[in-house]
C-alpha cells in the first residue's frame, strides 16, 4: 500500500510540471544557438561559442548538439522540457539513495526528492533560473545535478576502494569534475571546494590511499578548469566587450562585491525559509539517514564553515566579472544551499526526529502541505487557465511568421500575447513590453534577432500595447 501511496503521490505533484512542458516554447538564447549551428555547421558553431563567447565546453556542447532548434525541430523543445524534469527527479532520488537507509523504497526517495526540487523552485529566483528554459537549464540546472551527484559517486567509491565498483564509481566522478569544470565557473569552484576539504580530511587521517584519488580529481578538475576558465578565448573576448566596465582584478573591489552578494542574500526571506528547510523534511528525513563516518569525524563547527564558505568561494568568480553577479549566482547558491545545510543539520540532529509523534514531525507534515499546495496550485491553475491561451497565441505567431516568409519582405509585425497572467511556472514574467524572454516592440531587440534569425525574415516585432488615456 505504501508504494501505490507514493506512486499517487508523485503523480499528483508532477503531473501539471509533466503537462506545461508541452505548452513551453524556446527562449532567445535557444534561438541564437539553434540558428549558429544550423548555418555554420555545428561543429563550426561549437569552436566559435568556445573562441567568442565561452570557454564552457561542456556547456556548449548541450547548447549545440542537444538544442532541438539545431536540427530545425521546434517542437522538440517541449521534450526537451520533460527529459529535463525525469532527469532532475532521478538524479536527486538517486543521490538520496545512496546516503539513506536501504529499506526505503525507490518510490520513497523519489518523493523525497520531489519535496527538495519543488522547494527549489518555490525559491529561486525569475532571471537565470526558468524551469522551462533550455538554455537556463543548460548553462545552470545541468550543472547543478553534477554538484550533487559527483560527492556521492566519490563516497560510493570510498566505500569500495579496492573493487570495481570502486574504479567505475571513481571514473564516473572523474568524468562529472571534467563535465563540471566545463559547466560553468561557480560549478567548478564548488567541486574544487568539495576536493578540497577531502584532501585535507584524509590528510589529518593520515589515509594515503585515499589522498591520492583525490589528489587525481583535485589535478583533473584544475587542468579542465583551466582550459574552459583561463585558456579559451572566449572568455577574455567576452570579458572585454561585455563586462569592460564591471570587470576588475581589484581585491577591495572584489570584497565589497562579495560583502553586498552576502548581505544581500541573506536579507531575503527565500534565504531564511532554506534555513528552516531542515524543518520542514524532518518528518520525510526521520530514521533514514545513515550515519557517515566521514561527518562524524568532521567538527560540526567545521561542516557549518564549509557549508557556508562555499556560499562565498563558489560565487567568486561572478565577483570578479561584476556583471550580474547577483542574479547569475543566487539559483546555483541555493541549490548548494539547500542541499548542503540540510545535509548536515539531519546528519547532527537525527535524534530530534526519532520520535514520529514528536513535535517537530506534526509540524515538518504542517510545513510540507503548506507549500507543495502553494507551487501546485500555481502550477495546476497555470496549466489549466493560462496555458491554452499562452499556447494558442504562440501557435497564430508561427501562422504569421510562416505567411511572411512568402512574400519578399519578411518584415512581421505580431500582436503581443494578452490575457495571460504569469504564475512563476511555465510562464515566468511580464509578457510583452520590458520581458525577459517575449518579443519586443522594437526589432533591434535581442530578442527579436534572435528568433527572425532562425525562421529566417528580416525583422520582428510586436505591437505596443496602448495605455488607456
Amino acid at each position: 500500500m505504501k508504494k501505490v501511496k507514493y506512486f499517487i503521490i508523485l503523480v499528483i505533484l508532477w503531473l501539471p510540471f509533466f503537462a506545461l512542458g508541452f505548452y513551453g516554447q524556446p527562449f532567445l538564447d535557444d534561438y541564437w544557438n539553434g540558428s549558429m549551428a544550423r548555418d555554420m555547421g555545428f561543429f563550426d558553431a561549437y569552436i566559435h561559442l568556445f573562441n567568442n563567447w565561452s570557454g564552457r565546453f561542456f556547456t556548449n556542447f548541450l547548447l549545440i548538439y542537444l538544442n532541438p532548434l539545431s536540427y530545425d525541430f521546434l517542437s522538440g523543445i517541449k521534450f526537451v522540457f520533460i527529459f529535463s524534469f525525469i532527469l532532475k527527479i532521478s538524479s536527486v532520488a538517486y543521490c538520496l539513495s545512496c546516503v539513506t537507509s536501504k529499506h526505503k523504497s525507490l518510490l520513497f526517495n523519489y518523493t523525497l526528492a520531489s519535496v527538495f526540487i519543488l522547494f527549489y523552485y518555490i525559491i529561486s529566483p525569475d532571471k537565470y533560473a526558468a524551469m522551462y528554459s533550455f538554455t537556463y537549464f543548460s548553462v545552470y540546472q545541468f550543472p547543478c545535478l553534477i554538484l550533487i551527484l559527483t560527492p556521492v559517486f566519490l563516497y560510493k567509491h570510498h566505500l569500495n576502494l579496492t573493487t570495481k565498483s570502486g574504479a567505475k564509481n571513481l571514473i564516473i566522478s572523474g568524468i562529472l569534475c571534467i563535465l563540471g569544470a566545463g559547466s560553468n565557473e561557480l560549478t567548478f569552484m564548488l567541486l574544487g571546494w568539495i576536493i578540497i576539504n577531502a584532501m585535507l580530511h584524509y590528510i589529518i587521517q593520515r589515509d594515503n590511499d585515499k589522498l591520492k584519488f583525490m589528489l587525481f580529481l583535485g589535478i583533473l578538475l584544475a587542468f579542465s578548469g583551466f582550459i574552459a576558465i583561463v585558456a579559451a578565448p572566449g572568455n577574455s573576448n567576452r570579458l572585454s566587450n561585455e563586462f569592460s566596465n564591471s570587470f576588475s582584478y581589484s581585491p577591495i573591489i572584489i570584497l565589497e562585491r562579495t560583502i553586498k552578494f552576502v548581505i544581500y542574500l541573506f536579507s531575503q526571506y527565500t534565504t531564511i525559509l532554506i534555513l528552516i528547510f531542515p524543518i520542514f523534511v524532518f518528518s520525510l528525513g526521520k530514521n533514514i539517514f545513515v550515519k557517515l563516518d566521514y561527518l562524524n569525524k568532521v567538527p560540526i563547527w567545521y561542516q557549518l564553515f564549509f557549508v557556508f564558505f562555499g556560499i562565498v568561494l563558489g560565487s567568486l568568480p561572478y565577483h570578479i566579472s561584476g556583471y550580474a553577479a547577483i542574479e547569475r549566482s543566487v539559483n546555483m547558491i541555493y541549490w548548494w544551499l539547500i542541499f548542503s545545510w540540510t545535509f548536515v543539520c539531519w546528519n547532527n540532529l537525527g535524534h530530534i526526529v526519532n520520535d514520529s509523534k514528536s513535535v517537530y514531525s506534526k509540524l515538518s507534515y504542517i510545513l510540507i502541505f503548506a507549500y507543495v499546495t502553494y507551487i501546485e496550485t500555481r502550477a495546476y491553475a497555470e496549466w489549466i487557465i493560462e496555458a491554452p491561451i499562452y499556447l494558442s497565441q504562440y501557435n497564430i505567431r508561427y501562422k504569421e511568421v510562416a505567411k511572411a516568409k512568402l512574400n519578399i519582405n519578411k518584415e512581421v509585425i505580431l500582436k503581443p500575447i494578452i490575457g495571460v497572467t504569469p504564475r512563476y511556472v511555465l510562464i515566468r514574467d511580464e509578457v510583452g513590453e520590458n520581458s525577459l524572454y517575449d518579443l519586443q516592440s522594437k526589432s533591434s531587440a535581442w530578442n527579436n534577432v534572435r528568433f527572425a534569425e532562425w525562421f529566417g525574415i528580416d525583422s520582428v516585432k510586436v505591437v505596443p500595447i496602448k495605455k488607456e488615456q
